[in-house]
């Protein structure tokens, strides 16, 4: 029998918002049955092509040398619950049931940039990859550039991320500038 803990691992990315001008927006998930100390856990922005930072030995030195926003998330995440960072001049806030959990100027993805989820030197779930850049963004679900001016949205049945990018089994909503 499959217990829980062979179905999950952690924190994992659950909603993803790229929007007009600075409306950036990602949920993480925890679908465990403990709470999580999210201080475990960084977010690392590639801006357009490369390798990622956390990764590596010298996490710092990367980062430097290649300008890549990295921030550490902060608290607990309780179990069933989501942790939601957004741009800190988000006009999609409100549009955020139980707000913003954390408002940094470091979210400021675009759809061609990929946006890892750390714990550790872990990936634990991304939205693009690394590499050479997809161009105006990347496929999901058949939906060409999605990762671009979309607000993108797991299934309910998704219970752990996938160290790549969103799948085909993973909805896009909408084709409006947020």
């Amino acid at each position: 029998s499959t217990s829980e803990a062979d179905l999950v691992d952690g924190l994992f990315i659950s909603k993803f918002v790229d929007g007009y001008e600075q409306d950036r927006v990602m949920e993480l998930y925890n679908p465990t049955s403990q709470p999580i100390d999210a201080g475990s856990y960084t977010v690392e922005i590639i801006i357009n092509s490369g390798t990622w930072c956390s990764t590596e030995s010298d996490v710092v030195g990367c980062a430097a040398e290649f300008n890549r926003p990295i921030f550490t998330l902060s608290g607990a995440i309780q179990p069933g619950q989501t942790f939601v960072i957004c741009h800190m001049e988000t006009g999609y806030a409100d549009r955020v049931p139980d707000g913003c959990d954390m408002r940094t100027e470091l979210a400021s993805w675009n759809g061609t940039d990929a946006v890892g989820l750390f714990r550790g030197s872990s990936l634990m779930d991304s939205v693009g990859e690394a590499g050479p850049s997809p161009g105006a963004g990347w496929t999901v679900c058949g939906v060409v550039d999605a990762t671009a001016n979309h607000e993108l949205v797991r299934k309910p049945r998704v219970l752990k991320g996938n160290e790549g990018q969103l799948q085909a089994g993973d909805t896009v909503i909408g084709d409006q500038d947020l």
